[in-house]
């Protein structure tokens, strides 16, 4: 399977790259990290040969780092994993979102 992955996140959030066999689409923006690790400089890859077991691993950095000091006296800094499913219906992702990130009134 081939496929395009794309990301867009908020202005706190800067990507690095993706160390994983892809091709740079060369989508560069405010989103773009100056250092790069693996293919990096761009928001957009070129993604070939993967199928339902393949996993690619998204390196970013966060602009507004929130530390705080452990009891121990180390600083310690907050770290994010996240999964997802490759192929997910435009039903089924809002039923997600829904379930997952509802919306505060």
């Amino acid at each position: 399977m081939n496929g395009i992955f794309e990301v867009d996140f908020s202005k706190d959030i800067k990507i690095q790259g993706i160390p994983c066999p892809c091709a740079s689409l060369e989508k560069k923006g405010a989103l773009c990290f100056d250092t790069s690790i693996g293919q990096g400089g761009t928001t957009a890859w070129k993604m070939c040969g993967f199928d339902k077991s393949t996993s690619f691993c998204l390196i970013f950095d966060i602009v507004k780092k929130e530390s705080s000091d452990h009891s121990s006296g180390q600083m310690r800094l907050r770290a994010t994993t996240l999964s997802r499913r490759w192929v997910i219906g435009l039903g089924k992702w809002k039923q997600w979102l829904d379930k997952n990130l509802p919306l505060e009134h």
